[in-house]
């Protein structure tokens, strides 16, 4: 079916991944460096993983399988116009017109997405993974997953707030629960908003889970492929950190923040490669993954300074990550070898879908 070899994809993935993430962070750190408006290239950081995708699927895929023309134009396009608004942001633009070209371009990103997926082909929405028919149909697996890492995020947030507790925050305790108690509303205005800004993690996760995570577990296997995936996404965040820290290489502060991004990044991610072996829909990553970065937003009971030197703060993020999110490895998923040629992508089609191909060709 899948006519390119395993290590040839792989490794063009993550050559071109190194080379568009790296030009994204040279160009993300100047405009830090200048005091330039930074956020579009975190946009643009986001789509990298999906982009790296399509271009290896252009080169290497089989071409005589039907194409996603369509999603694929959708996203170059929305990735020349975040570049173009980027040079004008550091050259002419206000922070605040900045910021609302950013939102605009998102919105229309993510509208010119749907689009696109609403024009292809059954035959390319099934092969390429963009249906979400299955999940429809069992919609009650959804919100049990949804309702599943929502306790689980809790778990994690509640671990980290108790060390900061007993090294002396006692105000941190309360103002968790204070923020906790809002949460109902705050989680309908983060899923209200799921529709209409759902592009970068899309990106991410049809690069991440859709595609690099199959390809490393059919190569090393099902835990191994897993956890070097984690690692990969871990790493692909360095560019990010060169921004935050203006620039300057202090690696007393970035080796440490590194080490705990890679870790939170393999735990979270046996935890949502977990949902996609289970239910092999990316769409329930992408919204896991948009519900992870929208409350660890919006839930913040942080009071002031951390009570935790900064070393323990990360050592003990690095627990409450593995402690919640990385037992999933130990599922029956990720010990049956036999399913992840189901999840390569482009994939073969259904019975159902070949018999209509086969019609329409017919005709």
């Amino acid at each position: 079916m899948n006519t390119f070899s395993n290590r040839k994809n792989i490794s063009l993935f993550l050559v071109l991944l190194t080379v568009i993430t790296t030009l994204n962070g040279v160009c993300m750190g100047l405009a830090s460096y200048f005091d330039k408006t930074v956020s579009i290239f975190g946009f643009i950081q986001m789509m990298i993983p999906a982009t790296v995708t399509f271009l290896v699927f252009l080169i290497l895929s089989d071409k005589s399988i039907p194409f996603p023309k369509y999603v694929c134009r959708a996203v170059f396009l929305t990735d020349i116009f975040a570049i173009i608004w980027a040079v004008l942001e550091g050259l002419f633009l206000s922070p605040s017109l900045s910021e609302s070209g950013d939102f605009i371009i998102l919105i229309l990103g993510t509208a010119s997405l749907y689009l696109a997926i609403f024009f292809e082909s059954a035959d390319a929405r099934e092969r390429y993974g963009f249906s979400c028919k299955n999940s429809l149909q069992n919609i009650k697996h959804i919100f049990g997953y949804v309702f599943l890492f929502i306790v689980l995020y809790t778990a994690f947030s509640f671990i980290q707030v108790l060390f900061e507790y007993f090294g002396g925050n006692h105000s941190i305790l309360m103002a968790f629960v204070e923020e906790y108690s809002h949460f109902p509303p705050e989680l309908f205005f983060i899923l209200f908003f799921f529709a209409i800004v759902s592009l970068p993690y899309f990106g991410e996760e049809y690069g991440w889970r859709g595609f690099l995570q199959p390809w490393l577990q059919k190569r090393f296997g099902m835990q191994k492929g897993i956890i070097l995936t984690g690692v990969v996404w871990g790493i692909w965040h360095l560019p990010m950190f060169f921004d935050a820290y203006q620039f300057s290489f202090r690696f007393s502060v970035l080796i440490p923040v590194l080490i705990g991004k890679i870790a939170f990044c393999i735990s979270i991610g046996i935890f949502i490669g977990y949902v996609y072996l289970k239910t092999k829909n990316i769409w329930l990553c992408v919204i896991i993954h948009y519900l992870n970065n929208g409350m660890n937003q919006l839930i913040d009971p942080s009071t002031g300074e951390s009570s935790l030197n900064f070393l323990l703060e990360i050592a003990v993020l690095i627990f409450a990550a593995l402690l919640v999110y990385a037992p999933f490895i130990h599922s029956k998923v990720f010990r049956d070898k036999e399913i992840i040629d189901d999840f390569i992508l482009p994939r073969k089609p259904s019975i159902s879908q070949q018999q209509e191909s086969d019609h329409q060709e017919s005709k």
